[in-house]
């Protein structure tokens, strides 16, 4: 069950940052917002190079290129949708907790609305990994098996930064608190 834990969170990244830019394209041209500064990053981070890392290392052939490309292309209309709808909700989100009145129902309302999305989204992104994974061969499973923990500990990485700042505000700013 490891294993497969670690496909669906490696493949989950890999997909989303491979594929959000390419499905977001039209949308950020007619809307802006944070679906284009979301493109703008994964392009800036590089994803879709990203991506043909993890296709190297994988060493996939062109059988199971082609059979992952048919699946993404099954599902990239529905995955959009799904992408699409979930940021509007955290765009909804978000201007709820920066609304001029604190609106307690509003926030939850929101963030309701926000986490029954990421359910969704992850119910299609474990359907879509099982696919993918049954594409690859058991080698490969270990190689993204392995690769689990580095991408868990590059995301755990980012929060002592982020704790790090958040101390560094209190300390200039907090009054001697």
């Amino acid at each position: 069950m490891k294993t497969a834990a670690c496909i669906a969170v490696v493949l989950t990244a890999f997909g989303l940052v491979a594929a959000y830019p390419l499905f977001a394209q039209d949308r950020d041209a007619e809307v802006g917002g944070l679906h284009a500064r979301i493109a703008q990053l994964l392009h800036q981070r590089e994803g879709i190079d990203h991506a043909g890392r993890i296709e190297k290392q994988l060493g996939l052939s062109e059988e199971q290129k082609e059979a992952i490309a048919d699946i993404l292309a099954a599902r990239a209309g529905s995955f959009r949708q799904q992408v699409d709808g979930w940021l509007d909700a955290r765009e909804a989100q978000l201007a709820a907790v920066r609304a001029p009145t604190f609106d307690e129902a509003a926030v939850r309302e929101a963030s309701r609305a926000v986490a029954r999305l990421e359910e969704d989204l992850a119910v299609e992104a474990a359907r879509l990994l099982n696919e993918i994974g049954a594409t690859l061969t058991p080698e490969q499973r270990v190689q993204v098996a392995e690769h689990c923990p580095h991408l868990l500990a590059r995301i755990r990485e980012h929060l002592p930064l982020v704790r790090e700042r958040i101390a560094d505000w209190i300390e200039r700013h907090g009054g001697g608190q």
